[in-house]
C-alpha cells in the first residue's frame, strides 16, 4: 500500500470516527454529511457497516450503565446521609439530565378542577360549599 493510500485510509477512518461521535450526539445523517462535507449517502453507508453498528451499540450500553450508576449514587446518598457525595451527585445529575430523565425545574403551574358545590336541600337558602366560594356559585349561575 502506497503512502498516499495509507493517508486516505487514515483520513477515512478519522471521518468515520467523527461521524460516529456526531451520531451519538443525536445528529442526523444529513447534518453529519454537511459538517464533514460528504454526501448523506456516504454517511448512510458508514453507519450501516457492522463496525459502526458495534461501536454505537457499545456506546449505548455505556450510557445505560452510566444512568444506572447515577441512580445508584442517589440511592447511596439517601442511605448514607453522613457521607459527602456532592461531586458524585453533580455528575449523576448531569448524566440524568442529558439522558432526559431529570428535568431542570419543576412545573408549578397547576390546573385545578372547578370548585365542587353542593346545592342546598329544598327549603334551605344557602348552598353548602365543599370547595370554592360563593363567588364561584354566582359565576356558574347557580342560585
Amino acid at each position: 500500500m502506497s503512502t498516499e493510500d495509507k493517508r486516505k485510509n487514515v483520513s477515512n477512518r478519522l471521518m468515520k470516527a467523527r461521524a460516529i461521535a456526531l451520531r451519538t450526539q443525536g445528529r442526523t445523517y444529513l447534518q453529519i454529511g454537511e459538517e464533514l462535507n460528504v454526501n448523506r449517502n456516504t454517511v448512510t453507508t458508514w453507519m450501516a457497516s457492522r463496525e459502526v453498528k458495534d461501536i454505537l451499540a457499545a456506546a449505548q450500553q455505556r450510557l445505560k450503565n452510566l444512568v444506572e450508576a447515577s441512580v445508584d449514587v442517589y440511592a447511596e446518598s439517601l442511605a448514607n446521609s453522613k457521607k459527602d457525595m456532592t461531586n458524585a451527585q453533580k455528575a449523576a445529575t448531569a448524566v440524568l439530565k442529558n439522558y432526559g430523565l431529570l428535568k431542570e425545574q419543576v412545573d408549578m403551574n397547576h390546573n385545578f378542577p372547578k370548585p365542587m358545590v353542593i346545592l342546598p336541600p329544598p327549603g334551605s337558602s344557602e348552598p353548602i360549599l365543599v370547595l370554592g366560594t360563593t363567588e364561584d356559585i354566582k359565576k356558574e349561575g347557580i342560585e
